[in-house]
């Protein structure tokens, strides 16, 4: 799957674009078991305006910002997952 969207970074004063695409295993749940969601394969592209900063902010030793955008990741891969379905 994938998708785009914006994140305003709490850690750096920019609003991201990111695209982000990924793989979603989902199982409805049933008597025995409860529902279970993962993503894999996540693969991404995070842009400021028309530049791309992702191998910056990859290869950057800001870890707050690096952990900021990987839970925006993920919980972005999560609501596009279930308004898609």
């Amino acid at each position: 799957m994938y998708f785009k969207f914006e994140h305003e970074s709490s850690i750096i004063p920019a609003l991201l674009e990111i695209e982000v695409s990924y793989n979603a295993y989902y199982r409805e749940s049933d008597y025995e078991n409860p529902s279970e969601f993962s993503v894999s394969d996540v693969e991404y592209t995070i842009y400021c305006g028309k530049l791309n900063i992702t191998e910056c902010i990859d290869e950057s030793n800001n870890k707050a910002l690096q952990d900021e955008l990987e839970l925006a990741i993920n919980e972005a891969c999560s609501d596009n997952f279930f308004k898609i379905k």
